[in-house]
């Protein structure tokens, strides 16, 4: 799970400020054990979180692709295939769809190189890949 800045967990109404992984242990009036487990991720309201993932298959669900933040002015996005042919490319408020002239890429990884422009007028660039399931 991701979260901003902290999370309070309902199953024991505690709330976590950093990433980590929490268990918790119940046990029900008649004796029964039940272990939860959260697995959490953190980010502060100046990180930009970038998926790894997405499925563009016009669900209505995780069909676009983005950088994720708070604190962006601005963003460009450059999707690229494996030779390093750019395949789209995207400024703030354009997320990247999963096509390519207009016609749906094929299920696999994409390299991407996004630049950033936070509100603090610092500029960060990421690159990592993206994998398409449709």
């Amino acid at each position: 799970m991701y979260v901003k800045d902290k999370y309070l967990w309902p199953v024991n109404y505690s709330t976590y400020d950093s990433s980590g992984i929490y268990f918790e242990n119940l046990k029900s009036p008649s004796g029964c054990d039940s272990i939860f487990k959260l697995q959490l991720t953190i980010y502060k309201s100046d990180t930009v979180y970038l998926p790894n993932s997405f499925t563009p298959n016009e669900n209505g669900t995780n069909d676009a692709w983005a950088p994720v933040g708070i604190n962006m002015d601005w963003y460009e996005i450059l999707i690229l295939n494996r030779w390093g042919e750019i395949l789209w490319r995207g400024e703030h408020n354009q997320p990247f769809d999963g096509s390519y002239m207009g016609k749906p890429l094929i299920d696999g990884v994409y390299v991407y190189s996004v630049n950033v422009v936070k509100k603090s007028n610092i500029k960060v660039r990421l690159r990592g890949t993206i994998t398409i399931i449709r």
